[in-house]
């Protein structure tokens, strides 16, 4: 669990009760991966790709790096629907501070190796 479980004790020491704190990073990515798993769940189809504009891709030397525009959000999600979108010969990705990845862009940027940078 991405966070750490405090203990709340009354003023004579006795346990009252413990919560969980966590960081908004951390719950906006758990709760987006729920909502996204029990849609998909009920056979909601998701398309994220709306509001997200991949821009050419940069060559610098033989590395090659794509930024993607996710602007049209308030809170970035990467997907993997967007992932598997990303040219064969991109090596380096670059996304706003704060994206959100779904477990299947997280499976694709391992598998494809992805250097990862934020603007």
């Amino acid at each position: 669990m991405p966070g750490t479980l405090k203990k709340i004790k009354s003023k004579t020491g006795k346990s009252v009760g413990t919560f969980l704190k966590i960081n908004i990073e951390n719950l906006v990515e758990i709760i987006t991966k729920e909502v996204v798993k029990e849609l998909l769940k009920i056979g909601v189809e998701l398309d994220f790709s709306k509001n997200m504009k991949s821009s050419n891709p940069v060559n610098k030397g033989n590395q090659k790096k794509q930024e993607i525009d996710m602007s049209g959000y308030k809170t970035p999600i990467l997907t993997e629907y967007a992932a598997e979108s990303i040219g064969q010969d991109v090596n380096e990705i670059i996304l706003p501070k704060g994206t959100v990845f779904t477990p299947g862009a997280r499976d694709i940027i391992k598998k494809r190796n992805f250097i990862i940078s934020y603007n």
